[in-house]
């Protein structure tokens, strides 16, 4: 499992390098990453503190069916998260896979 404190944008992309690098460096070319994070993140400033901005997980080794799941899950999440507020920030979730 993955979670987000206090960053930005630009720090998510480089912790998703840093993912994908150690991945590549053990050779698992077979994962599922997905990240749920909130709308309110942006490219390099903190314009909220709801303590986490996102979460995600990382997967490997699992049945097509299992990583499905996994997709379809956080789908659902996004959804539900569709009309949310934090305080008076944009609390709406986005989907990102790390590939």
């Amino acid at each position: 499992m993955l979670w987000y404190g206090f960053m930005t944008e630009d720090d998510k992309m480089h912790i998703n390098q840093y993912i994908i690098n150690r991945l590549k460096e053990e050779d698992i070319k077979e994962y599922t990453c997905v990240e749920l994070i909130m709308n309110s993140i942006r490219k390099d400033t903190i314009i909220c503190n709801p303590g986490i901005l996102g979460s995600g997980i990382l997967a490997t080794n699992l049945s097509q069916e299992s990583n499905t799941t996994i997709l379809e899950y956080s789908n659902m999440l996004v959804c539900i998260y569709s009309n949310i507020k934090y305080k008076d920030y944009d609390g709406k979730l986005y989907r990102d896979r790390i590939k």
